[in-house]
């Protein structure tokens, strides 16, 4: 129990990490173009997550991360999007229970 604890743990420290890596990134992009006409209209970020950032260490997605990155119109690299798909994929087949 106390082992599942700590991974539990560790898993949201390293989602925690990589969230706020990607802040990093898109504060560093949104300084360069401080000055829009429009800067009320959220600039569409030119980050693409990897792999690395999309998934964290159990295979698991890291779901706050995505979804606020696709909310800003970002994209992914090509290993996740194809690993996106298969573990969609994998669930579809499950009956789409559980979480990817």
């Amino acid at each position: 129990f106390k082992e599942q604890e700590q991974k539990k743990k560790i898993k949201i420290s390293s989602r925690k990490s990589s969230h706020q890596s990607y802040r990093s990134k898109i504060e560093q992009e949104a300084s360069l173009f401080s000055h829009r006409p429009l800067p009320s209209i959220p600039l569409p970020t030119g980050v693409r997550l990897t792999v690395d950032e999309v998934f964290d260490s159990d295979g698991d997605v890291n779901l706050p991360l995505l979804v606020e990155h696709l909310s800003r119109q970002g994209r992914l690299d090509e290993e996740s999007v194809s690993k996106l798909i298969e573990k969609g994929g994998e669930k579809v087949k499950e009956g789409g229970e559980g979480s990817l």
